[in-house]
């Protein structure tokens, strides 16, 4: 005789737990939504200008990544570290409990970030509950981010990776419960030397954030298709370790129970919010918190969005405002993982001193363009170097052929600048601001004695 399993819980079209432990995360809502939890398979040709691969990271564990390549690198050969690209670190939500980096709704966002901040998207296949309570996505997170450290060591090797990646510039990013693992992670981080990795910020979005206690957001927003309280509730009580509440640090890192944020080391993060999540009011209460304790955080809120809206597929394709939220998400992640310093620098790596025959062919007005382009780029540099950023100690890379007469003008300042650049106290940047303006006024004086740049 066989025994039919019986479900002990269910969570609404997402999740089927039986009571001989098994669980089933085959759709059943809506027909029309299926597409959206469907895998993608690894494609190493690109498409849409990205191509992915799925990658073992751990062979004991089976811990697996996907890998996010935006075009134009496989024919890019790097001259200077400045010139790799961004590592996006991402962690996927789910409420702990269901999702993978595969699925179209995440392909079809990441793809697309990929391709618009120019950067490398790994997002790992993290275990999920009922099988593997927390801590166990907290841990696999913090593995991925110590197998970046390996490959930038060469203790071990991942083609594209080590070929395209600037290990100086890696950024934690994480939906809903992956937001989470991005404070956790990044907590880890530290309090340990990383290095030659640098943690360059973190982008939690529509953080996981609650407590036992419902907030008035929880009560009063209405539900959206991707968080409704039942799935709150049920996916933290099958998440969370055996006996804890949703107060527990993982999920509350703003609460008692958790080390205070002002004792914890974090570093610059874009925290994202959408003015009708259900927990917006339990985000934000994170947000003051590291506010107050002088984190070095940026507050981004969508408007009349749901939680994880832009992962909606149907969404972004059918409403205006969704997709323009989603566009203006985007854009502002591309901003905080370029920041003022890196774009002059790209900006930079394409500017080319003219050749003796484009000088004689235009009667020397090139070597006239490239004299003003050069100027006002050493400009913004210097501006930049004085505010506060992410980067405003970067060791840039900044030439100009000596053959040019003004060249040694523009480059004698160029070390004090950077040197100054590092000072990270807010009280000498305008000290250092007016000094490197007075180095502007008396480089325009000299340039204008120039009669090429006077032309």
């Amino acid at each position: 005789m066989v025994c039919e399993k019986k479900i002990v819980e269910e969570v609404s079209g997402w999740l089927r737990m039986f009571d001989d432990g098994s669980v089933d995360r085959t759709w059943t809502g809506p027909p029309e939504v299926k597409f959206m939890t469907e895998p993608v398979r690894p494609h190493q040709e690109f498409i849409d200008g990205v191509a992915t691969r799925d990658v073992t990271i751990d062979l004991q564990s089976g811990l697996r990544v996907r890998i996010y390549l935006p075009e134009g690198t496989q024919s890019y050969r790097p001259v200077i570290e400045n010139e790799r690209l961004p590592i996006l670190l991402h962690f996927h939500g789910g409420g702990f409990c269901i999702s993978q980096p595969d699925w179209y709704m995440y392909y079809h966002i990441y793809t697309r970030l990929a391709r618009s901040a120019k950067a490398i998207c790994v997002s790992v296949y993290l275990r999920l509950a009922p099988e593997h309570r927390l801590p166990a996505a907290c841990d696999d997170g913090w593995s991925s981010l110590l197998w970046l450290r390996s490959l930038a060591k060469e203790d071990s090797h991942e083609p594209w990776l080590n070929a395209y990646a600037d290990f100086n510039r890696v950024f934690l990013i994480g939906d809903s419960s992956g937001g989470n693992l991005v404070h956790d992670v990044a907590a880890r981080a530290g309090k340990v030397d990383l290095s030659p990795v640098r943690l360059a910020g973190a982008i939690p979005i529509h953080p996981g954030f609650v407590r036992s206690k419902r907030s008035r957001s929880e009560l009063e927003q209405v539900e959206s298709p991707l968080l409704t309280l039942d799935m709150v509730d049920k996916f933290l009580g099958m998440a969370l370790p055996v006996g804890s509440t949703k107060d527990h640090p993982i999920t509350c890192p703003m609460g008692n129970v958790a080390p205070p944020i002002a004792a914890v080391k974090l570093p610059p993060i874009l925290f994202c919010v959408a003015e009708k999540d259900l927990i917006r009011d339990t985000e934000m209460e994170y947000y003051e918190a590291a506010k107050k304790a002088n984190k070095d955080l940026e507050l981004m809120i969508n408007s009349g969005m749901g939680h994880s809206f832009y992962l909606n597929k149907i969404a972004v394709d059918m409403d205006p405002q969704t997709a323009a939220e989603s566009e203006k998400l985007i854009a502002g992640i591309v901003d905080f993982s370029w920041s003022a310093m890196r774009r002059l620098q790209a900006i930079g790596n394409n500017l080319a001193a003219p050749g003796s025959s484009e000088i004689v062919a235009t009667s020397g007005l090139t070597v006239t363009v490239f004299t003003l382009n050069s100027v006002l780029l050493f400009a913004m540099r210097a501006l930049a170097s004085a505010i506060l950023c992410q980067d405003r100690g970067l060791q840039a890379y900044f030439s100009i052929p000596r053959q040019f007469t003004w060249a040694a003008p523009v480059l004698s300042p160029h070390s004090k600048i950077l040197e100054e650049s590092k000072n990270r106290d807010q009280r000498n940047a305008c000290g250092s601001l007016k000094e490197i303006i007075q180095n502007l006024v008396h480089l325009c004086a000299f340039l204008w004695s120039v009669p090429v740049a006077r032309s």
